[in-house]
């Protein structure tokens, strides 16, 4: 024999909507209902190389959790969480080093691999590969004609670093004046500049500039 009861209806349910942004996720996602006096538990998980930035409940901050629990719930509410990249001290990405077979972030980046005279964060920056002594931050041509110079080097976006370069000139390598800090950065590695307005000096000198945070 089967017997049936009426237990009354069923509570109210609320809605809580979650969601992640870039470089991670949370579980479950999207409008996720919960019965009145029931609790509910999101899970926030970073993608690899990054970490938990904030977790907003309602639009305010509850810190930097890899889980949330609504208990009691009696109200809708809202959960959204958002990831960074994990960086050295000097603001490069984890997941770059590991590219490079660099397992330790927070020091490697302070070492210069290949020896061609920048750390290899610096490279980072200047889109070069700090295992590779030939892939370095260099002048690459200088020419002057015509009442112009024309100053070409090499550094990439492969770093996924695009900010724009600058250039600096000087007539005697001491006194220093930059002359833009606008110069797209060529995804092929070489990049040209032209100075259309020279000094009249004997000796002319040129120096691209990176441009970090």
């Amino acid at each position: 024999n089967v017997g049936l009861r009426n237990l009354g209806p069923l509570p109210p349910t609320f809605a809580i909507i979650a969601s992640a942004g870039a470089n991670g996720s949370i579980s479950p996602t999207g409008s996720v209902s919960v019965y009145q006096g029931w609790s509910r538990t999101f899970f926030i998980s970073p993608s690899n190389y990054c970490h938990v930035s904030t977790v907003l409940v309602d639009s305010v901050s509850a810190g930097a959790p890899t889980s949330y629990t609504f208990s009691g719930v009696s109200a809708s509410h809202t959960i959204a969480a958002s990831f960074d990249l994990n960086r050295d001290t000097n603001g490069v990405p984890q997941y770059w080093y590991v590219r490079y077979s660099m397992t330790n972030y927070m020091t490697d980046g302070m070492t210069d691999a290949d020896g061609d005279g920048l750390k290899a964060w610096q490279e980072y920056y200047a889109g070069t590969v700090p295992t590779n002594p030939q892939s370095v931050l260099a002048t690459t041509a200088f020419v002057a004609t015509g009442g112009i110079c024309r100053v070409t080097w090499y550094g990439t976006t492969n770093s996924g670093f695009t900010r724009a370069f600058g250039m600096d000139r000087s007539t005697n390598m001491v006194a220093w004046q930059t002359l833009t800090t606008n110069i797209a950065r060529s995804a092929t590695g070489t990049n040209t500049w032209i100075d259309s307005s020279p000094p009249a000096a004997r000796s002319v000198f040129y120096r691209p500039l990176v441009i970090y945070p």
